[in-house]
């Protein structure tokens, strides 16, 4: 899992490192604790014969089908989680569900979460959130961007730094897919969050069915290597998860 060593920006846009340079920097913010995890986590699916990775499934699949759309009153922010933009620099479709779901929630601060991810494209996903939320209608002042972090644990390291109080109930929108990973995280960081679901209903589509199985993967990922960092006691694996 990549380390978080970003801090927040006020909207300022970077630009992005070169082919090269880009993966062998995600290879290298993974790190030997990171990968070790991965291996544990990959391990650990052999060994159930896949039961381990089912159950994971079942979770992701039984929170995105129950989530709620209602405008959630919370204590603190809407945060919205990036996605990766288009080639062009726009918001996706993921994307734009969550930006138009958040728009909904009247008088409470926006958040976008994300950075510049997107080989050759200079805008982060936090500005270009930000752009089409006043586009549509968002009041400028309502809306702040976070423009440092690449994946959702760093997504919701920078809102917990920089956005949200103790003793405060954010809100987080996201995707139905996306909304069992999130969770986890922000319990395991100590957050206390309500969430909103961007879509109406969950669809079982082709593509669907991949991003299900992916953010399953992923929470095997996180639970197997927070398990055993535990175990092991190695505080530098589990810095990465909390």
């Amino acid at each position: 899992m990549p380390r978080d060593d970003r801090t927040a920006s006020s909207g300022t846009m970077t630009e992005p490192p070169k082919s090269g340079a880009f993966r062998l920097g995600r290879l290298r913010s993974m790190g030997g604790d990171g990968l070790a995890m991965l291996i544990a986590s990959c391990t650990g699916i052999v060994a159930t014969a896949g039961i381990s990775l089912a159950l994971c499934l079942y979770h992701v699949l039984t929170v995105a089908r129950r989530a709620s759309t209602t405008s959630v009153a919370g204590t603190g922010p809407v945060l919205v989680p990036g996605v990766c933009l288009e080639p062009a620099g726009h918001p996706g479709r993921d994307f734009l569900l969550r930006l138009s779901r958040a728009s909904r929630f009247e008088e409470a601060e926006i958040v976008v979460l994300g950075g510049a991810t997107r080989l050759g494209v200079t805008a982060s996903e936090a500005a270009a959130g930000r752009q089409w939320l006043i586009e549509n209608g968002v009041p400028a002042e309502r809306v702040r961007c976070e423009e440092a972090s690449r994946n959702t644990l760093e997504n919701l390291r920078a809102a917990r730094r920089h956005f949200t109080r103790a003793g405060t109930k954010p809100v987080i929108v996201s995707n139905r897919y996306h909304l069992a990973r999130l969770g986890l995280l922000a319990r395991g960081l100590g957050m206390n969050p309500l969430f909103c679901a961007a879509e109406e209903r969950l669809t079982i589509t082709p593509g669907m069915v991949r991003r299900l199985l992916l953010e399953a993967f992923f929470i095997h990922w996180y639970v197997v290597g927070k398990t055993l960092a535990r175990l092991l006691r190695h505080e530098s694996m589990l810095s990465r998860v909390s």
